[in-house]
């Protein structure tokens, strides 16, 4: 049918975070080392059209929300000049031995509100 696997999008979504990640100068790499991690809590896709194969997907991604420990992205993939689906995630920044919420660093805090919408 030439029509994309849509479970393919999620795995290009959280490539998407980690290049965010790695523009405010907190690649994953760093944050394994350090035992912290952002695993996604929530998210909510709405397909709006079909993504066909080897359609080339344009990003937007915008912080709408920076608590003491989360986060919410929103994301909009457009192809061929159309939105072909939009997600809300909310992600949380916690420590990858005890799985607790910890606080966002004011690095990574700063970082995220360049994200933000304005």
């Amino acid at each position: 049918a030439g029509i994309a696997y849509f479970p393919s999008y999620i795995d290009k979504l959280t490539g998407v975070v980690e290049e965010m990640f790695a523009a405010i100068g907190a690649p994953l790499e760093r944050l394994v080392t350090e035992r912290v991690g952002i695993p996604t809590v929530h998210l909510d896709v709405t397909f709006t059209k079909p993504g066909l194969h080897g359609d080339k997907l344009a990003w937007s991604v915008v912080v709408t929300r920076v608590g003491r420990s989360s986060a919410e992205l929103v994301y909009s993939v457009s192809a061929r000049g159309h939105e072909l689906w939009r997600a809300k995630q909310t992600i949380v920044f916690t420590s990858l031995d005890t799985h607790a919420s910890l606080p966002w660093p004011e690095e990574i805090r700063r970082g995220l509100v360049r994200f933000a919408a304005e």
